[in-house]
């Protein structure tokens, strides 16, 4: 293969990370999802806790991720997830726990999924996620708390309507004493 043709996929498959990242929470996913730019909102699968919710009760045994890495190969910035879900009757319950950053900012969050079938097909998932940031220095952390909605449709095999939904207020984490706003 051409080495122009290796690093435009190298390119395409990187670009949808770095457009992301805003902030730690689009790192966590597997390469399948980083590569379609975290698209897949229909997604049926373990990655679903980083997406929408309604996906992990199609999980039909325990499953778990391990993820860790440098993004963006900066020096001193570290990232890592911890993913689980597992079926429990007619639904499925999930846990995940990431973290990034470095010495001066640090990301954490830890999210508790429940997702079940109301119909045959329509899957219905949310959770609660503790998000919590961390400036170290002079300003200290701060937390919030974080709500979950998805949605999934399926109207044939292949073809299916997601939606997925977060808290509907605006969330605002912001370091009173010193008004520094994340967000």
């Amino acid at each position: 293969m051409p080495i122009v043709k290796q690093l435009l996929r190298i390119i395409f498959f990187m670009l949808p990370g770095v457009l992301l990242g805003q902030n730690a929470l689009s790192l966590f996913s597997s390469p399948y999802l980083q590569a379609s730019g975290r698209s897949f909102i229909t997604t049926q699968s373990l990655d679903a806790l980083f997406i929408n919710a309604a996906g992990i009760e199609s999980v039909k045994s325990f499953n778990a991720m391990v993820f860790a890495g440098k993004p963006y190969a900066a020096d001193g910035v570290n990232c890592g997830a911890l993913a689980l879900a597992i079926p429990i009757g007619g639904a499925a319950i999930g846990a995940s726990i990431t973290s990034f950053g470095n010495e001066f900012y640090k990301e954490n969050n830890v999210s508790l999924q429940y997702a079940r079938k109301l119909t045959q097909n329509l899957q219905i998932g949310g959770g609660m996620d503790y998000f919590q940031v961390n400036l170290p220095s002079e300003y200290g952390s701060t937390s919030t708390i974080n709500f979950r909605l998805g949605l999934i449709q399926t109207i044939t095999d292949n073809f299916k309507l997601g939606a997925a939904f977060q808290s509907p207020i605006r969330r605002n984490i912001s370091l009173d004493e010193k008004n520094v706003s994340i967000f």
